[in-house]
């Protein structure tokens, strides 16, 4: 027994390499989706309207892998919060330049409407008018008069 367990000790130590198969070792052949994100970002900057599967077909035709589709649209998500920002960031960032804006152009008019549902706020209405467009607009009118219907009387009968 004692000669066993010092040829076996022997053994290992001649032989210090694992042959057998540990799935810690075993690296995955399937894109992730931050690596789809990774080639997504710069394909969507050249095409920002193409969709998950013709992105799917590309990046397998170019790289020679099969990628299913789930994994392409998170991917393609990840790139398009890459390339053009986040939709919360970017509502959120429209009352810090309506602000600036009004500081920076006084007399300015500025309008965000906000509708609440469920207790959510989503992005209804917009609207700008900036003060020295006001202005100009003002300045190069002339006054009209307009109206909107009347009745005739006589040869020429009707509104």
């Amino acid at each position: 027994m004692v000669l066993i367990i010092c040829v076996l000790l022997q053994v290992t130590v001649l032989f210090d390499r694992h042959t057998c198969v540990s799935t810690m070792r075993v690296k995955t052949k399937t894109p992730s989706q931050k690596w789809v994100a990774s080639k997504a970002v710069d394909i969507l900057r050249d095409h920002p309207k193409i969709g998950a599967k013709e992105l799917q077909d590309k990046l397998q035709s170019e790289h020679k892998v099969t990628i299913p589709y789930d994994t392409v649209w998170r991917g393609r998500e990840k790139a398009l919060a890459e390339v053009y920002g986040i939709w919360e960031e970017s509502f959120e960032l429209l009352f810090r330049w309506k602000a600036e804006l009004l500081k920076r152009c006084p007399g300015s008019v500025v309008e965000i409407e906000v509708l609440e549902l469920d207790g959510e706020v989503y992005f209804h209405h917009f609207f700008c008018a900036l003060k020295p467009c006001k202005d100009d607009f003002l300045e190069g009118c002339r006054p009209h008069l307009n109206i909107d219907a009347t009745t005739l009387n006589g040869r020429w009968n009707g509104h």
